[in-house]
């Protein structure tokens, strides 16, 4: 046994291993040096490396244990600044000299509530991981017995690194596993990965040749004496990293030379086995150091979003303590000289008195005021905002307006929530996104006649799932005659159907069938092609019937599985022409279907033979995939027909030219492609190279031992060697139509004054055309295009400058830039400044083609950084858009075809793009209209009730006499005025969700919703009504207010109890002002059940004076004179503003109550200082198609009528009469006639 390598741990986390529980650890790469290889002996665990013997496989997702629960929970907790002041509050309440509870923290209460419902929620969620990672673990997997040699089920948890296990079909991996052998003959297994990229296309995996001969169990054999039967194995790999498209290792077979290992035969955690009856598997990696758990553990330490309200809010608590400071202070000090101004009236007693007992007396005074200022500081926000996103987050998943199918809404964080209300930016990608991602090829430019007219097509109605369009010229192609051409189109032919990554699928509906097609693979029955040479001669043994003729229907979709739709259009194209792409009896093998005699011909022409079979069965020596650098894909072949070894490739045109040869038109091409892309194809250009006096045997040994050392130089030089010199043999254009209802969606988005950005891969003339045809840029507006990759810094500025000239309100410049110039810009500051500077604020639309996923991420994280008060929004669909998605202030993912990644990665899904505008105009309007009302109301009637400390400093020569009520203060926030506001955030609804839905207008908002002088206006609000209460209760009470006796009874602590009779009905009562839908849970319970409590209260412990307060007529007239003094103003107030200055949201209102549709001319609207047309739709004339699903059914009763496009905006109108608003000029204009009778609009509840 050769020896094993170890990891050296060092001995002060060996130390701390052994002082902190297991429990709490859980990050298992402790004692892993970052530069070690780790070392796995097969079947025997503990001969590896000592750093992975303490590997397990227990997974552990949950946060807290039931010992760390309570310390831990609390120490998160008390990160919020509020907690850990309410905590030094209570604190402060224990000095008798300054409590204002006898000293007793009673503010210890409220804040144990607080934190005791956080707490309940984390244990809750917390519960539910336990309960998932204990499902997760118990799995039962077959280990292969080192020292028995049998096999043995076992759970997932008790697997170690080394251990050999066996996978059948259906299984999913417990681990990250090295596979050793497999059912099939020549060792491919197929895995899938959707449960770990949300891919849901099968991936190749192959074992090595070498270890596919061996038997397990003979592996490091511990039953058996017998020398030949021991057979050392011994893996050396890289340390867990989150990559989960690459591995590097190497395996030692009986000291033998070391064999490479790849990502080929790794097969991760989270995937599972298809199409392959059993596979035997060594483990490497195990529970968190698998590849799943490290990129759990990476998301979830990601970048912490808060929505831009939370960070008003964050400065808004720093400025209500600041000002805490300051009143505190201001009191002390007029303490000071007030005390200084009456010490020598004959009425007080004083003692003599010291400049150091006057310091401490001021100090107290100080230290009282702050315990009275306390509730400047909302208690309980943070934690009730919280559920009231969940809720809302919950009431977004429920809606059944965005459902497409089968797939829903979801909502991933909905602390981001906010946001969506006051989006100023979205950037989008495009494939997928807009489009539906579906391919058709649409044509084929075959190289030296590019410029042929095919003729009309003679297949008019095909159907969409063969992935070719109805358009395209299959017999004008195979018209083509011989020559150069002809050769060409040859070429072409084999890059379309063998230069991809497609498998071909067996049916799980029919095991049998399944079975038989796999046993003809792996048992060898596939042979050579025979061929018939034109002068007599044979090159090979025919294959004959090996496979069965499809039935009918195989050659639909679900027989295909390709990584890209762009691969099975191609692969499409090629069996349109009578080459199919059959199978891949092996990793190294492909097998093509000949399907019609001109196939046959022109095929058989390349080797100056015929083919006289069905099947060619060519050698797949190696691939060169796709990355984004390069961007293109590469496949070695060898062809049976002439035993000739071909580079075929395909790739964008911008880099297939960098590597073509100097023969290659490139006049020809470019404008051929000019064509294609000005129809809004997708463009494609495929080429072939002969390696025949290609270095081939060489090349292949440099390039297999760089894959094996994970050299990325060495690959990179290696696959540049052998892409130049490419013969360009033609090029494809691919057709991608775009979502339904995507044009309506962008126009209404733009129309409420948001800027769109596309980040696309596609060529500047191809998203050029989308965007015309989705609206993104306007028929009317001007479009600038930077493309030149040989502009200099000062051109492209003088281009910016020029842009920035034009691009004055109102928006219609859009602006276009090619990936390679967008590059230039983010490397040069002046020029990146000036760029962001015009794309986000003078164009309406900017469309950044040939871009990288890196440079999606970089242009959104900078956008943020040059528009810092704006709110950018991304929405994608692909693995591709995950970067843009995580940097933005809201990631929006797509369920589309290319996995979930980008749905897990987003704070939210939607099922299609054009549900982003109920997104952002339902949703997002309702939320941060909601919440930024939650949070200012709270403030209010906090700062309200705190502000009386100081009012009552003149009645008392501010020597900070308590006017509160200990019990009253202590449950003011969390139990007297807490529920009506956050039913108030959770249930009320401004306007029916379809008007929302449909008005662009409404999104926009004629004033800042959350600002600092937004604060200030509440805060005097605060100010006024809390001085109204006090100066009424003192003014009045003192000399009205007497008992049955005669005798005065408003004392300081009765004043206190009427000042709260006051104050806690009203600020329960002011929420109905904000109040826009009313029901009966939410009106008569919800709002009052905190005012019905608050007497119970009062009569529970005041009983014995309140009757001579509340039952007096002077305490009635009291209260209502106070209640109407601090309400009074508000109301008028707000008369005025809805008559004479009306937002958007009130014109609508009014309309639909009087049953007008019309135009009227208000002010607001999508463009900030200027007058806008306001549109009331009228629902009962037309229905929104935007926001159905596809199987849903309109409503009863309800006409659907095609809409006449309006000025851009989408609604048909019509009103029954002119009618005019007080304070408010108005015209009608009737657009449609409809019924003189108003429909009542009726729109279900989300609940």
């Amino acid at each position: 046994m050769p020896e094993m390598g170890s990891c050296k741990e060092p001995k002060y986390q060996a130390w701390l291993k052994r002082l902190i529980p297991k429990c709490l650890r859980h990050n298992q790469e402790d004692g892993v040096p970052r530069d070690a290889q780790l070392i796995c002996a097969v079947n025997v665990p503990k001969l590896c490396s000592k750093c992975v013997q303490g590997w397990s496989n227990s997974i552990m997702t949950s946060k807290y244990t039931i010992l760390t629960f309570l310390p831990k929970n609390l120490w998160y907790q008390f990160h919020v600044f509020s907690n850990v002041y309410f905590l030094c509050m209570a604190m402060l309440q224990l000095v008798p000299a300054i409590s204002d509870s006898n000293g007793k923290p009673t503010m210890l209460t409220p804040l144990a509530l607080v934190l005791g419902v956080t707490a309940l929620k984390d244990a809750i969620e917390d519960y539910r991981r336990h309960r998932s990672d204990a499902v997760e673990n118990s799995r039962v997997t077959v280990r292969l017995n080192a020292a028995t040699g049998e096999l043995e089920k076992v759970p997932w948890s008790s697997l170690v690194v080394g251990n050999v296990i066996r996978l059948r079909k259906g299984d999913g991996a417990p681990a990250d596993i090295v596979l050793l052998s497999s059912s099939d003959g020549t060792g491919t297994v197929y895995v899938e990965t959707k449960d770990l990229d949300g891919e849901t296309n099968l991936k190749a995996k192959v074992c090595l040749e070498e270890t596919q001969l061996l038997d397990v169990r003979k592996m490091n054999a511990a039953s058996s004496d017998r020398v030949d039967d021991h057979l050392c194995v011994r893996i050396t790999y890289e340390q867990p990293t989150a990559s989960l498209y690459s591995f590097t290792g190497s395996i030692v077979l009986n000291n033998a030379a070391p064999l490479a290992l790849s990502a080929d035969q790794l097969v991760l955690r989270g995937s599972s086995i298809r199409t392959t009856k059993y596979a035997w598997g060594v483990v490497v990696y195990t529970g968190h150091n698998t590849r799943l758990m490290v990129n759990s553990a990476a998301s979830a330490s990601g970048r912490y979003k808060m929505s831009k309200l939370m960070k008003m809010y964050n400065t808004h608590i720093l400025q209500l303590f600041a000002l805490q400071m300051f009143f505190c202070v201001i009191s002390a000090v007029s303490y000071a000289l007030w005390s200084n101004l009456w010490q020598d009236n004959w009425y007080l007693e004083r003692p003599e008195e010291t400049i150091g007992s006057k310091i401490r007396e001021v100090i107290e005074v100080f230290g009282r005021l702050v315990l009275q200022f306390t509730l400047f500081v909302p208690i309980s926000l943070l934690t009730t905002l919280e559920i009231v996103k969940i809720v809302q987050g919950y009431i977004i998943s429920r809606d059944r307006q965005m459902v497409y199918g089968d797939v829903k809404a979801s909502t991933n964080s909905a602390g981001t929530a906010d946001d969506l209300g006051c989006v100023t930016h979205v950037f989008s990608d495009k494939t997928g996104t807009l489009t539906e991602n579906c391919m058709l090829i649409n044509t084929i430019g075959i190289m030296g006649d590019l410029n042929r007219q095919y003729g009309p097509n003679p297949y008019p109605l095909r159907p969409s799932d063969t992935h070719v369009s109805h358009s395209f010229p299959s017999r004008g192609i195979k018209a083509v005659s011989a020559g150069k051409d002809e050769a060409n189109l040859r070429r072409s032919l084999l890059v379309l159907g063998l230069c991809h990554s497609v498998l071909r699928q067996q049916r799980d509906d029919s095991e049998s069938e399944a079975d038989t097609r796999q046993s003809f693979v792996g048992a060898g029955k596939l042979d050579t092609v025979s061929l018939t040479d034109t002068t007599g001669g044979s090159s090979s043994s025919c294959c004959g019937g090996a496979i069965d003729d499809p039935k009918p229907g195989d050659d639909s979709e679900d027989l295909y599985d390709a990584s890209s739709p762009d691969e099975m259009a191609l692969v499409a194209a090629a069996r349109e022409l009578g080459f199919e792409f059959w199978g891949r009896p092996s990793a190294h093998k492909v097998v093509m279907k000949v399907t019609d005699d001109w196939a046959k011909n022109l095929i058989g022409r390349d080797g100056g033979a015929t083919v006289d079979t069905d099947f060619i069965t060519y050698d797949v020596l190696e691939v060169l995939e796709f990355d984004n650098v390069r961007k293109r894909m590469s496949v070695m072949v060898r062809s049976p027909t002439t035993g000739k070894v071909m580079l075929l490739v395909k790739g964008a045109d911008s880099t297939m030219l960098e590597v073509a040869t100097p023969e290659t038109d490139s006049n020809g091409l470019t404008a051929y492609l000019l064509g294609l892309a000005t129809q809004g194809l997708r463009t494609l250009v495929l080429g072939i190279r002969d390696l025949t006096d290609f270095p081939l045997d060489s090349w292949r040994e440099r390039y297999g031992k760089a894959r094996a050392t994970g050299d990325a130089d060495a690959l990179e030089e290696l696959i540049a060697d052998a892409e130049m010199g490419i013969t360009i043999v033609g090029a494809t254009g691919i057709e991608d139509k775009l979502q339904d209802h995507v044009p309506e969606t962008i126009s209404d988005i733009r129309a409420a004054g948001v800027n769109m950005w596309i980040l696309t891969g596609d060529k500047v003339e191809t998203a050029i055309n989308i965007g015309r045809s989705s609206n993104l840029i306007a028929h009317d507006g001007e479009n600038f295009v930077i493309q030149d990759p040989d502009m200099d810094e000062k051109d492209i500025l003088e281009k910016l400058q020029d842009i920035s000239d034009r691009g004055a309100p109102p928006r219609t410049v859009s602006l276009t830039i090619l990936g390679d110039c967008l590059t230039t810009i983010l490397k040069d500051d002046d020029l990146r400044e000036q760029f962001f500077s015009v794309g986000l604020t003078k164009c309406g639309t900017v469309i950044a083609c040939r871009v990288s996923p890196a440079q999606k991420a970089d242009v959104v994280a900078w956008a943020q950084k040059y528009h810092k008060s704006g709110t950018m929004l991304a929405i994608g669909d692909g693995a591709n858009d995950v970067g843009m998605i995580v940097t933005a202030d809201v990631g929006v993912g797509v369920s589309g075809r290319e996995g979930a990644q980008a749905v897990r990665a987003a704070d939210f899904a939607i099922p299609r793009f054009c549900h982003l505008q109920r997104l952002l105009f339902v949703h997002g309007r309702e939320t941060i209209r909601k919440n930024t009302l939650f949070i200012y109301y709270t403030v209010f009637k906090n700062v309200a009730f705190g502000i009386l400390a100081m009012l009552f400093g003149p009645f008392c020569m501010f020597s900070g006499s308590i006017i509160y009520d200990p019990f009253f203060k202590a449950w003011y926030n969390t139990f007297f005025t807490l529920l009506p506001v956050m039913a108030y955030a959770v249930f009320d609804r401004d306007l029916p969700y379809n008007i929302m839905a449909r008005c662009s207008f409404l999104y926009k908002w004629p004033r800042p919703l959350f600002s600092k002088q937004v604060l200030a206006n509440w805060f005097w609000h605060a100010f006024y009504v809390g001085g109204a209460c006090l100066i009424v209760c003192t003014c009045f009470s003192s000399v009205f207010i007497r008992n049955h006796t005669g005798m005065v009874v408003t004392t300081l602590p009765e004043l206190s109890v009427l000042i709260m009779v006051l104050l806690i009905p009203l600020m329960n009562l002011m929420i109905y002002r904000w109040i826009n839908s009313f029901h009966w849970f939410t009106t008569h319970f919800l709002y009052n059940i905190c005012t019905v409590l608050f007497v119970v209260a009062l009569f529970i412990l005041y009983r014995s004076f309140l009757w001579d307060i509340l039952f007096s007529p002077m305490g009635v007239a009291i209260c209502l004179m106070g209640w109407a003094t601090a309400v009074l103003p508000l109301v008028f107030y707000h008369t005025y503003m809805s008559l004479f200055k009306p937002d958007n949201a009130r014109i609508v209102k009014e309309r639909l109550h009087m049953g007008v549709h019309d135009l009227v001319i208000g002010k607001g609207g999508p463009e900030v200082g200027g007058a806008a047309e306001v549109l009331v739709p009228n629902l009962t004339a037309i229905e929104h198609t935007t926001t159905l699903a596809s199987n849903e059914v309109p409503q009863e009763g309800v006409p659907r009528v095609l809409r006449d496009r309006v000025n851009s905006t989408g609604y048909a109108f019509s009103e029954s009469e002119n009618q005019d608003r007080i304070g408010l000029y108005s015209r009608s204009k009737v657009l449609q006639p409809l019924s003189s009778k108003l429909t009542i609009l009726r729109e279900k509840s989300p609940w």
